[in-house]
């Protein structure tokens, strides 16, 4: 222990006793009031007394109250003996009240001889003097609703606050809120027993549970409270000495919680021990709370200044409380409400501070997602680049290589045979090794503009421009291929329609979705394109054959973005799939979208759509 933290436990330590002789002075009155009327009693177990009460007042009916007694028996100036007392069950009440009480007829100005029978089987519930006092009825009651309406204010919060703690809870998963949440529940139930509540609303037909429950529910709520204090302010990794203090009392308050179970469950007479154990392990639980967070505040762990905030005045509350439980401290305002006052501060404090934590891991839930996220992207990437990879180097070691195999058997041929081949034996094989340079030529464009593309910190030169001037371009430029499959090639393209895109990307769209409709479709059929602007603004081309077609999972996976699936065209063209992955590529760094619709053996629709400039 730190010399600063030693001086601040001397400090509250003198500020306690500074306390109790303060009030040593006043000693413990006990009274009897009525009116002016006001003497001290003296009761003892089965003693019996007679009182004479003087009606000074213009009520008739009042009611006597009497401190703790197991059992009380009142006998009326007629005869009638009424019964009461916390070791009946309320309905055997003279009146349902928490408290042993009776109501009586006094006739104005009238002296009412009473005949009182004190009974306790425990030794708890029999006290040296007792309190005695008497009110009009009306002024009973109207106290009464005070007691119900502030108490039950009190649990209402307490209730709010658990609800919202536990919401808290159950959105980060910190179990230091969950310990919170517990540690209210338990003072919501100790003092719903204090106030009444229980043997009045909850288990009236129990009351010697109402008796001994305090005994289970104060340990169990200051282990919830050690338990919240060890993850809140993570003693095993800040405060090794504090954390093994509180791993001891631990235990203490697990073999309190333990006595008070079996106490109650083999009628043991223990209750006047067992508050004295209970207070003493409360005041060294709640002092223990506030100096390990006086200690981790030292230390610079941020989130303690809630937990000392909030303590500071709870602790104080609860040990003024506690001494006046175990009869050190008399009965004032101050050592009866101040803890709850307490609580109240508490909860909103603490509240705030895990608020405040909440919203701290909040925001690193969020950075680590969009980490993840970018990580998980990262990866995706790196797989479709190691799978365009493999795809490329299968590409360089089999349909680059293949096509040049056949040039040499061709170029060998020629110069070995040539004067034994006809001039159709040469057409042929002229005309084969054409259609071989063609791909070998669309091949390599392919995998150049991969490369680009693939490149980090390749150049995007978006400009005004004309897509029909490009599309133009690009049927001239592949209308002999198309010429040779006897395909016709029909295009209706509005000349205004300008878009804001880089003109290589376009042009090598618009190259690549003509190539692959004259490579798809039939021969002597036709090919359509058209170019119009929507109503939207946007620009759409379209290009329809008359080919193959795809089958439905053909195109799930071409929309699915799987890259390399290739088809062999109507004349055996050969593909690699690169140049649909390149196009949606570029198609999406200028904000177009791709679609396509295909019907197996009867066609296919590629639809590009840009947004249309307005320049």
């Amino acid at each position: 222990m730190s010399k600063a933290l030693r001086k601040q436990c001397l400090v509250a330590y003198l500020l306690i006793l500074g306390l109790l002789w303060a009030f040593e002075s006043l000693g413990q009155q006990i009274t009897l009031r009525n009116g002016a009327v006001s003497e001290t009693v003296l009761v003892h177990p089965n003693d019996t007394l007679r009182y004479q009460i003087n009606n000074y007042s213009s009520a008739t009916d009042f009611v006597v109250t009497f401190s703790r007694w197991e059992r009380v028996a009142l006998q009326t100036a007629d005869g009638v003996w009424l019964r009461s007392g916390m070791g009946l069950p309320l309905y055997q009440r003279d009146i349902p009240y928490y408290q042993p009480a009776f109501r009586l007829h006094i006739p104005p100005s009238a002296i009412v001889p009473l005949k009182l029978i004190f009974q306790s089987e425990l030794q708890f519930m029999a006290p040296n003097a007792t309190a005695i006092e008497i009110k009009p009825l009306d002024v009973f009651y109207q106290t009464d609703q005070q007691r119900l309406l502030i108490q039950g204010l009190f649990l209402g919060v307490i209730i709010v606050m658990a609800l919202y703690n536990l919401l808290i809870y159950w959105a980060v998963k910190d179990v230091s809120f969950l310990w919170f949440v517990i540690s209210l529940i338990g003072i919501g139930a100790y003092f719903s027993f204090y106030y009444g509540f229980g043997i009045e609303y909850l288990w009236p037909a129990a009351p010697r549970w109402d008796m001994y429950c305090f005994a289970m529910i104060v340990p169990a709520t200051n282990l919830s409270r050690l338990y919240f204090t060890q993850t809140y302010l993570q003693t095993a990794q800040l405060l090794p000495t504090w954390n093994r203090w509180v791993k001891r009392l631990l235990w203490v308050e697990f073999g309190v919680f333990t006595t008070g179970i079996f106490s109650y469950a083999f009628q043991w007479d223990s209750l006047h021990w067992l508050v004295d154990w209970v207070g003493t392990f409360g005041v060294i639980t709640l002092a223990i709370m506030l100096a390990a967070g006086v200690s981790a505040y030292q230390r610079g762990f941020r989130p303690a200044r809630f937990f000392v905030l909030a303590n500071a005045l709870f602790v104080l509350g609860g040990i003024l409380f506690i001494f006046r439980e175990m009869n050190l401290l008399p009965e004032s305002f101050l050592t009866r409400y101040a803890v709850q006052f307490g609580v109240i501060a508490q909860v909103v404090l603490f509240s705030l501070g895990l608020a405040n934590r909440l919203n701290r891991t909040q925001i690193e839930l969020a950075e680590q997602k969009v980490e993840k996220e970018k990580i998980e992207q990262q990866k995706a990437q790196q797989a479709e680049l190691n799978r365009l990879k493999d795809k490329l180097l299968s590409v360089i070691s089999h349909d680059l290589r293949s096509p040049l195999v056949s040039f040499e058997a061709f170029f060998n041929l020629l110069t070995n045979h040539f004067d034994q081949l006809d001039k159709k034996e040469i057409l042929k094989l002229t005309q084969s090794a054409r259609s071989n340079l063609e791909q070998q030529k669309q091949l390599l464009n392919n995998l150049l503009e991969w490369a680009k593309s693939q490149w980090e910190g390749s150049s995007f030169r978006p400009e005004v421009l004309y897509i029909s001037k490009v599309m133009a371009r690009t049927i001239s430029l592949l209308q002999t291929t198309a010429e040779v499959k006897k395909i016709v090639i029909e295009s209706e393209l509005e000349e205004s329609i300008a878009v804001f895109a880089d003109r290589e990307m376009i042009e090598f769209v618009c190259r690549n979705v003509l190539h692959n409709a004259i490579k798809f479709s039939q021969p002597s059929s036709t090919i359509r394109v058209h170019l119009t602007l929507t109503k939207e603004n946007a620009a759409v081309l379209t290009v329809t054959d008359e080919g193959i077609g795809m089958t439905e999972e053909m195109l799930t996976s071409l929309l699915r973005h799987e890259s390399g699936v290739s088809t062999k065209g109507t004349a055996n063209e050969k593909g690699t799939g690169l140049g649909l992955v390149i196009c949606r590529e570029f198609i999406t760094r200028n904000n177009g979208q791709l679609s396509i619709e295909s019907v197996l053996n009867q066609g296919t629709t590629v639809t590009v759509k840009f947004p249309a400039s307005l320049d």
